[in-house]
């Protein structure tokens, strides 16, 4: 039997297109209903974000792990919209069209929250380009919602276990 687990927010973001909540959608349909919640509404002051948990069978050290998943179509621009989705997040999934959008990404978590890439989160990128990941995982606009969140998963439990 597990103890119980370590939670990990994982966030899906385009700030400046549509597709991510669709993904979150597609993604809780692949998984077990027994172990997801209900999809809700994520109140972000404009762009459209859902949420969901998802209480996995996966273990780390003998500790289940719990992976709370939000996302966001639409920039969230104010400070309580960056933190209610950005603050806390082991891993980010970021629909991107240039390298300019990674790096207001970072310039965001690193002002708002002191966080840094591959340090205290992981950061994929979603683009059809691999250079406009700016060397972050990339992962490619055509893949599977699961595959997606296999990816962003593998991620997120790296920098988790380097931090423990």
């Amino acid at each position: 039997m597990s103890t119980p687990g370590v939670k990990i927010k994982l966030v899906l973001y385009a700030p400046k297109s549509t597709g991510a909540v669709k993904r979150l959608e597609e993604i809780r349909t692949g998984l077990a209903p027994a172990e997801v919640t209900d999809l809700l509404p994520l109140e972000l002051e404009g762009p459209t974000a859902k949420t969901f948990d998802y209480n996995s069978k996966i273990q780390l050290k003998g500790q289940a792990l719990a992976f709370t998943l939000l996302a966001c179509d639409g920039a969230a621009t104010t400070m309580i919209a960056r933190q209610t989705l950005l603050k806390g997040a082991h891993g980010i999934l970021l629909w991107a069209d240039a390298a300019a959008d990674v790096g207001g990404l970072e310039s965001a978590l690193g002002g708002d929250f002191d966080l840094t890439a591959g340090k205290n989160y992981a950061l994929g990128v979603v683009a059809a380009d691999p250079a406009t990941a700016k060397g972050h995982l990339v992962v490619a606009p055509t893949s599977e919602p699961q595959a997606m969140l296999k990816e962003i998963m593998k991620a997120a439990l790296k920098v988790v276990t380097a931090a423990a």
